[in-house]
């Protein structure tokens, strides 16, 4: 596996996963988001109400992990995450 870099003309990425219910398909999101060549500066994942295991799976891979406190929608997720972020580009994974 290469190893993650920051490169020194590359603005900080923040990674904004809107989530609901995700646990079918996090695991793979984020361990593709972990392979990356280049290492975000953050990946938030915003659980949207979730009842399944979303929440740990996204902690489990050390990413930021916010709460819509019930399912709102992905539009709401991605503000929430937006507003947290602290990269100088989002970048968004639905």
């Amino acid at each position: 596996m290469p190893p993650h870099r920051q490169l020194p003309e590359q603005a900080p990425i923040s990674v904004v996963i809107p989530a609901y219910d995700a646990e079918r398909y996090l695991e793979a999101c984020l361990s593709d988001v972990d392979r990356s060549l280049v290492r975000p500066l953050e990946v938030i994942v915003v659980d949207d109400g979730s009842t399944d295991r979303t929440a740990e799976i996204a902690r489990a891979h050390g990413a930021k992990v916010l709460s819509t406190g019930g399912p709102h929608g992905p539009a709401l997720a991605r503000n929430l995450g937006a507003k947290e972020a602290r990269g100088d580009i989002l970048f968004f994974i639905e």
